[in-house]
């Protein structure tokens, strides 16, 4: 089963910024146990959530996660991309597209900032 992953971030005026999240999207891709990670943003910058979708779908993914790229549960965790997926399930209802919780809210997210904030303690001994 082909699966991509698809980080979807808020975008940025900044570009540099919107670069940021394309370069990590290439680094996961290296680690990622999917077959590609796409980019995709809310706004600001493209491509739009929809878009993304339509190139996985067209390249052959039968199954998408969609992990959004926000520290905190707002209004775009809580929503906005949910309400995005939903529409994306109702405009490609032979592919499997799930909805990852956002990044802020996993253990794996505290457990690297522990380990931060561990460090930088040591350092300053």
């Amino acid at each position: 089963m082909k699966t991509i992953l698809i980080i979807i971030a808020h975008g940025s005026r900044n570009e540099g910024s919107n670069t940021e999240v394309r370069e990590l999207c290439g680094r996961l891709a290296e680690v990622a146990a999917t077959d590609h990670v796409m980019p995709a943003f809310l706004e600001l910058a493209e491509p739009s959530l929809s878009a993304t979708v339509d190139g996985a779908v067209n390249a052959g993914a039968e199954r998408i996660l969609v992990l959004p790229y926000f520290l905190n549960s707002g209004r775009h965790v809580t929503r906005d991309v949910p309400a995005l997926v939903s529409t994306a399930r109702l405009e490609h209802p032979g592919t499997s597209i799930d909805l990852l919780p956002h990044i802020g809210g996993t253990d794996v997210f505290f457990s690297a900032m522990e380990s931060i904030v561990r460090r930088q303690g040591r350092q300053e001994d």
